[in-house]
């Protein structure tokens, strides 16, 4: 079976997907090399990293016959290790991940297309893998294709306050490519690309001195508290990699009479930066302030979690409160960060650098990284990271945390996204995030808990 034209090409993408044939890594083997790559020594097949290896086996022509004989050479010598085959399916789904949200060719998969590519896979996987394996590969499958129409849920009450539109993402292009952006009232701002994937972009003079002033005043005169986080390297959390590490002041700005006009025209900007409307951003967690003072610092962390189709979004539900603290982002719920947008309000005289240490990197290469138990620590690795950004009063960056479903909305966490600050060594540094929720399709029509905040 061959295929042609780039409706073929992402149909054979998605076949490939099944096969586990298609990696990140650009180039492929021919057929002596692909016959040397999947006959790997025993011992080397029990490292996942070194197993990826086999997955970089790829046939420029798409011939998904040779790939499925080569896939099953693989299973056959891997004697069903699905430990190791697993590998394959986190590149292969990472590589069509990052293909369906740039390369804008997501519309072309038909639902039929992908249903039959299912049941091909069902069919095929029957008598070699077990029932985890192909729990898995549906799961992947679910990342990619949109919830029915009957999935959608709606509101208690049946009264739509707010509908989530499709979001369209900035595309990054490459490294150093500059675009201009209208985010409103005839104004737009410069966008430059500091990495593909993640996208992640740098807005210089996005915020004005006055109102960067205005947001140190006002956290200040609130108050900020302490938060002091120490994590060994091989600590366990029970969800997610927040708080790794971290010695920061922060404070959350709350709408009132007084910063109403402030805040409703730095959402303004923010939705035009985003292409979203206006009550995404105030829908949205509340401005969130941090203060590093020298020694302070934010080890790499993901500011949301993995998709989860069987748990709410935090912002749209309010979990049980135990002892006084509300539960959020623990058994209850589940971050649906979709990106983030990140303010520094004043220079830093020397560190305090915001790192990317995964940036443009390849899977393999992050599985590698993540060998040494303390890859998260930016006051060691900082300046090994592949992108740093240096705090300059004004400037924005932006990076997007997840990729986009086939609709438009909340799909698989990019792990490209870790980020964190690396120590102030001489200074003061000042930041404020917007973190800009959005829901998976299915919930688009329920409402945020901070709408309902700001709606009393």
């Amino acid at each position: 079976m061959r295929t042609n034209g780039k409706s073929g090409r992402l149909q054979a993408v998605l076949v490939i997907l099944i096969f586990l044939m298609y990696s990140t890594q650009e180039g492929h083997c021919d057929d002596d090399v692909a016959s040397s790559c999947v006959k790997l020594d025993a011992d080397v097949t029990r490292d996942n990293v070194a197993c990826s290896t086999i997955g970089h086996a790829l046939v420029d022509s798409m011939d998904t016959n040779t790939a499925w004989n080569y896939f099953s050479t693989i299973v056959e010598f891997m004697n069903n290790k699905v430990e190791c085959i697993m590998t394959y399916i986190t590149i292969t789904a990472d590589h069509l991940q990052t293909t369906l949200t740039h390369e804008k060719q997501s519309s072309e998969i038909s639902d039929d297309n992908a249903d039959s590519v299912k049941h091909d896979a069902h069919n095929k996987f029957s008598d070699m893998l077990n029932q985890d394996f192909k729990f898995y590969v549906d799961k992947l499958l679910s990342d990619f294709l949109p919830a029915d129409e009957d999935a959608t849920v709606q509101p208690e009450g049946g009264e739509v306050v707010f509908e989530y539109p499709k979001m369209e993402q900035i595309k990054p292009v490459k490294v150093g490519h500059e675009q201009s952006v209208n985010i409103g009232d005839e104004t737009s701002v410069k966008v430059i690309t500091l990495s593909v994937n993640p996208p992640l972009f740098e807005i210089p003079d996005f915020m004005s001195n006055e109102d960067s002033d205005y947001i140190i005043e006002a956290s200040n005169e609130k108050g900020l508290h302490t938060s002091r986080v120490f994590a060994t390297g091989n600590e366990t959390r029970s969800n997610s990699d927040y708080d790794k590490g971290r010695v920061s002041n922060s404070t959350l700005i709350l709408e009132s009479k007084e910063n109403v006009a402030f805040l409703t025209k730095l959402q303004k900007r923010a939705a035009g930066l985003l292409r979203v409307p206006v009550e995404v951003i105030r829908y949205s967690k509340p401005l969130a302030v941090g203060q590093y003072y020298p020694g302070g610092f934010y080890h790499s962390h993901m500011d949301s979690n993995i998709a989860d189709a069987d748990k709410p979004c935090c912002f749209q539900t309010t979990c049980p409160y135990i002892n006084g603290t509300e539960r959020e982002h623990l058994e209850c719920c589940q971050m649906c960060r979709m990106a983030t947008l990140l303010y520094y309000l004043d220079n830093v005289e020397e560190g305090g650098e915001t790192a990317f240490p995964f940036a443009d990197k390849s899977l393999p290469d992050m599985n590698r990284s993540m060998q040494d138990q303390q890859w998260h620590n930016l006051t060691k690795n900082c300046e090994q990271a592949a992108v740093r950004v240096k705090p300059q009063k004004g400037k924005a960056i932006l990076w997007y945390n997840h990729f986009l479903d086939k609709r438009g909305y909340l799909g698989a966490v990019n792990k490209r996204g870790y980020h964190g600050g690396c120590n102030v060594k001489k200074g003061v540094k000042w930041i404020a995030t917007h973190w800009i929720q959005y829901p998976k399709y299915e919930h688009r029509l329920l409402p945020s808990k901070y709408f309902m905040k700001s709606a009393v």
